[in-house]
């Protein structure tokens, strides 16, 4: 399995995203349009990064995203892992990944939003330690905002 960096407008970023949004008009009670989607523009260097994790023969696996919304701070969207693929830690590695590329971003905090049906997604953020913080955004669908602190490469041991 692969992790890597795959432009927002590719088939391959559009399978995965289109899977993520299908599965939120299921699970969320109030539905899900693809409108609250991220533009393309946003999830590209130097201003975001669209990650795809694939498998040998280039299915789309997991995705992820990260833009930009202040200096220094960026958020986490988008992250989705095939209903087949979980429970093997895909979406805690996919996690690491968006994290390091976001450090690259120049990037030192990271924040996001989760809905409360998404019970898995708020146990994978709070194990990898983001806390809860106060609503910074009005991104709809959002019950549960959390932040962390990034370590940056140069900290890094």
């Amino acid at each position: 399995m692969e992790i890597r960096a795959t432009d927002p407008e590719s088939d391959l970023a559009r399978r995965c995203l289109s899977a993520f949004a299908d599965e939120l008009r299921v699970r969320f009670p109030e539905g899900f349009d693809d409108g609250d989607l991220v533009a393309a523009r946003e999830l590209v260097p130097p201003g975001g990064v669209l990650l795809v994790a694939t498998a040998d023969r280039g299915t789309g696996l997991a995705c992820g995203a990260v833009r930009t919304i202040a200096p220094a701070t960026g958020e986490l969207r988008h992250m989705w892992v095939h209903p087949d693929a979980r429970g093997q830690g895909l979406g805690r590695r996919l996690l690491g990944e968006l994290e390091a590329h976001a450090t690259t971003l120049g990037l030192t905090t990271l924040k996001l939003g989760t809905h409360a049906v998404l019970t898995e997604a708020v146990q994978l953020y709070r194990s990898a330690g983001y806390a809860g913080v106060e609503p910074y955004g009005d991104t709809p669908h959002v019950h549960h905002w959390f932040a962390k602190q990034l370590t940056q490469a140069a900290d890094a041991p």
